[in-house]
């Protein structure tokens, strides 16, 4: 059984420790938000770029969110899913408007702003101030068109509610959430009470505990690839 690694806004394929054995996908080179302007078309060519069958999809926050969006023609080669802090989809239609208004702003900031500024101004978002790893992330590994076309045309705003259209999927999906991470612990417990059908793991840890806790990580990856 093959692992895949997709990494989130920000990221690179280097952020999966060597312990995640597979291929690790680059958004930016291979399945570019300038190319594909939704997560349906971006979850298309995810598809058409690995090959093989019974994958473990490996997704963390907006790598995750695109494999949602692997198209349902293609499910029967997935086995397993597992979402690192992933949102599934925003229900009200005001959630989705303040959403997609908010990174319109950061889409301009990302694409004129001095980069060391935005990239603090990221870092001290709510959401990752209980990270234990924030990795230096250098302008001359990216293309800052490609950043901003990613918080536009990927965006949670203008994402239709996928855990309902995955209900019937035949393979199983795991949840994964940092304990401390409020946003997405809050998330994650709304899930269950709503009866969803994922299975749900948490770490004592933050938003982005693949960089943190790659040991705890890889070992439950490992086992799931193994039943």
């Amino acid at each position: 059984m093959s692992a895949v690694f997709i990494h989130g806004f920000l990221g690179l394929p280097q952020d999966w420790s060597p312990l995640f054995e597979g291929r690790r996908i680059d958004l930016w080179k291979e399945v570019s938000p300038l190319k594909f302007s939704n997560l349906s078309d971006a979850g298309k060519k995810l598809s058409e770029i690995i090959p093989g069958e019974k994958l473990t999809l490996v997704g963390y926050s907006l790598g995750g969110r695109i494999a949602l969006h692997w198209p349902q023609d293609q499910w029967h080669r997935i086995a397993k899913m597992i979402l690192i802090s992933v949102h599934g989809g925003l229900s009200l239609s005001s959630e989705k408007k303040a959403r997609q208004q908010q990174d319109e702003k950061w889409a301009e900031r990302f694409l004129n702003d001095s980069w060391n500024e935005v990239i603090r101004d990221w870092n001290t978002q709510e959401v990752f101030l209980a990270d234990a790893v924030r990795p230096q992330r250098k302008e001359m590994d990216y293309d800052r068109a490609a950043l901003s076309a990613a918080l536009t045309n990927w965006s949670l705003g203008g994402q239709e509610e996928q855990f309902f259209r995955l209900s019937s999927a035949p393979f199983s999906i795991s949840y994964c959430h940092g304990l401390y991470d409020a946003k997405f612990s809050k998330y994650a417990e709304q899930l269950q009470k709503n009866g969803s059908a994922l299975s749900f793991r948490s770490f004592e840890a933050g938003h982005s505990f693949h960089l943190s806790h790659t040991q705890e990580l890889a070992e439950m990856i490992s086992a799931a690839r193994l039943t």
